[in-house]
């Protein structure tokens, strides 16, 4: 007969050794982080760019991967804002390709981009698929200990196709164009999206100049496009590219009911942007036309 002490100690054997035999390595493995690489690659340009991000609770690790030929590095494009150390030769321990190394002193939060990294397509782009990237070592930790030492058959790929196209804003005053500047965005994005951030309350991009409008405004970009930005010039009634006495005139017999401003006028004489035009602004043009005051646009604070 086992004695008692003997007994209990040969049963929590007994349990332990049942326990690791029903769930094994399928528990340690199960609990692993996953990590994800992101390449979005260009149908236009015939290039991609390649993220990799990490789950949570990671503080450090080290990624190295190659590419098939169908990937051309951009020489320099590794990069990462995290990174302890960037390798674009790595080469060490029989392992080489492209490394990042990486270690904080907290947990990263889930989706953090640990590296990005440039290429050029050769060949079709939509040949590309994510066996086009090697992932050949990935370790992680949480600081205390290896949460994992994975390879390319653990990691999640995803590949996405895009369509950019390049969108101009020509930027006018008085129907002339005084300005050009071109984005390029992706297939589908809304034009919305899109539009600088001067119409949302900013009296105007230039000084002295005042936002009017868009050409385009709704709709998703489905192709090259242009959106002409139409900026007025504050003070100047008569739209004769000069803003004095003549302007104030104009402001006074609109005032006096003599005369009715259009819409764009209306624009131009509302010098102190308080929704009314009178006496006030015909004033503060002629204070501007003497060099009493400087831009409107002070007027409006």
């Amino acid at each position: 007969m086992f004695k008692k002490g003997m007994s209990l100690s040969i049963a929590f054997v007994l349990v332990l050794a049942v326990v690791i035999s029903a769930f094994g390595t399928q528990a340690f493995a199960a609990s692993y982080p996953t990590y994800s690489l992101n390449l979005v690659v260009d149908k236009n340009s015939n290039t991609a760019v390649l993220t990799a991000t990490l789950p949570a609770g990671v503080q450090s690790g080290k990624i190295v991967f190659d590419t098939s030929d169908k990937l051309s590095l951009v020489e320099g494009s590794l990069a990462s804002d995290i990174s302890r150390t960037v390798y674009e030769d790595y080469d060490r321990d029989g392992v080489s390709g492209l490394s990042v190394a990486f270690a904080y002193t907290e947990d990263y939060a889930e989706g953090t981009v640990v590296l990005t990294v440039s290429f050029a397509v050769n060949g079709t782009a939509t040949d590309i698929t994510g066996d086009d990237i090697n992932v050949k070592l990935w370790n992680l930790s949480n600081g205390r200990t290896r949460l994992a030492t994975q390879a390319d058959g653990d990691v999640n790929k995803n590949v996405v196709f895009v369509e950019n196209y390049t969108v101009t804003f020509n930027v006018g005053v008085g129907g002339s164009v005084v300005g050009e500047t071109q984005i390029s965005v992706p297939a589908g994005t809304a034009v919305a999206d899109i539009l600088p951030s001067f119409a949302d309350g900013e009296i105007s991009l230039v000084e002295g100049f005042g936002f009017k409008s868009y050409s385009v405004t709704e709709g998703n970009v489905t192709s090259d496009m242009t959106i002409d930005i139409n900026f007025y010039q504050i003070g100047d009634v008569n739209g004769d590219g000069s803003t004095d006495n003549l302007d104030a005139a104009y402001i006074l017999r609109h005032d006096a009911k003599i005369i009715t401003l259009d819409d764009d006028q209306s624009l131009a004489a509302d010098v102190n942007f308080d929704g009314t035009i009178n006496s006030l602004d015909a004033a503060n043009v002629l204070k501007y036309d003497a060099d009493l005051i400087g831009p409107f646009e002070y007027l409006a604070e």
